[in-house]
């Protein structure tokens, strides 16, 4: 805040910073941090309500582990939900918050799926993309009745026991403090489809 403070107070760029502009970028950068988790939030949901029997074993460990455990002792019992774990990193893979990932440039010409690039292009990953590669046994949907493949264990890829969100594994964009909103969620509520949605 204070930086952007200087820069209006300062001024003389060719497109000067206002009041409003500074409000626009503090705001960005709320929603920033905001939309992705309720995003995710959403998406987790959303496929947990297609796949009931994922949906019920979740919710009987979410409810087996915070039987009778005061709401502020949740987190320190967050270690215990394994399965949780499996479906939040498996909805992540499934939907990624942020499908294209910030733009690399090549530091030297190679060949990409047949493709020569060249040293200093700008390339965007597709993390969507790659978490359904079959080169990596991974595929968008299974074809199993439960359509959410919590599978993620049986990935070809190295470091088979997480999904790889395209950071480099080790579920790197599922923050811990999500898994205690989502697992907050099922232990609270039961959800369906009803009717047409199913």
């Amino acid at each position: 805040m204070s930086v952007l403070l200087r820069i209006r107070d300062k001024g003389g760029l060719e497109v000067p910073i206002g009041t409003i502009n500074i409000k626009a970028i503090i705001m960005d950068m709320f929603t920033a941090g905001t939309e992705t988790t309720s995003s995710a939030a959403e998406w987790i949901m959303s496929e947990l309500m297609r796949n009931p029997d994922v949906m019920a074993k979740a919710q009987a460990e979410v409810r087996r582990v915070f039987n009778n455990v005061s709401p502020q002792d949740h987190e320190a019992k967050m270690d215990e939900l394994h399965y949780i774990k499996m479906v939040i990193k498996e909805g992540m893979r499934l939907n990624p918050v942020v499908p294209l990932l910030l733009p690399r440039q090549c530091r030297e010409t190679c060949e990409v799926g047949g493709f020569q690039v060249t040293e200093g292009t700008r390339v965007l990953i597709n993390a969507w993309g790659m978490q359904g590669a079959p080169s990596i046994g991974m595929t968008r949907r299974s074809s199993g009745p439960r359509g959410l493949r919590i599978a993620c264990l049986t990935s070809k890829a190295p470091g088979s026991s997480t999904c790889h969100l395209g950071l480099g594994g080790e579920g790197a964009l599922v923050i811990p403090s999500d898994w205690l909103h989502w697992s907050s969620l099922l232990h609270a509520f039961s959800t369906t489809l009803t009717g047409a949605s199913q």
